[in-house]
């Protein structure tokens, strides 16, 4: 059953008021290679981008302060 127009935008404002979004532009083919290895790990693309940006920033501390003014 479709959502009401209501709880369509219930759920705009409080994704709005609680997310970000951030667009990454990749060379064609990437995105499949990508969904791909989330597909093997029962991810979804956000989940996986996040877990990998994450798991990078974890293990490159000391090079970190380089990027904040950034």
């Amino acid at each position: 059953m479709p959502a009401s127009e209501a709880k369509m935008r219930y759920i705009d404002g409080y994704n709005r008021e609680n997310y970000e979004k951030i667009t990454l532009q990749v060379k064609k083919g990437v995105r499949d290679v990508w969904r791909g290895y989330a597909d093997k790990r029962g991810l979804s693309m956000v989940a996986f981008v996040t877990a990998a940006v994450e798991k990078y920033i974890s293990t490159d501390l000391q090079d970190i302060d380089k990027y904040k003014d950034t």
